[in-house]
């Protein structure tokens, strides 16, 4: 993925998102996406990308990163985009 790339899938996985999204929440939603999308394209040389076991690139996908130094990476959700279930 490049720059580019990323953005492109940001913008069409935001309004897939946005369906789901309550619309009182949509407005916080968007604040904190945007916080995150913009990390995560900036730094998007470094980033590991996984999906879910469909291979669905629409669906949501995680993120993963190495912390200098660190030995295991840090990988990023979006909250929003995970569904609960109950055990």
């Amino acid at each position: 993925y490049g720059k580019k790339d990323l953005m492109s899938y940001f913008k069409g996985w935001i309004g897939s998102v946005m369906e789901h999204i309550e619309e009182d929440e949509k407005d916080a939603f968007k604040k904190r996406v945007q916080t995150g999308v913009k990390k995560l394209v900036g730094m998007c040389k470094e980033l590991q990308v996984f999906t879910g076991p469909s291979m669905d690139p629409d669906a949501t996908m995680v993120f993963a990163y190495y912390k200098d130094g660190a030995a295991a990476p840090t990988f990023v959700y979006f909250k929003d985009a995970l569904r609960e279930v109950k055990c």
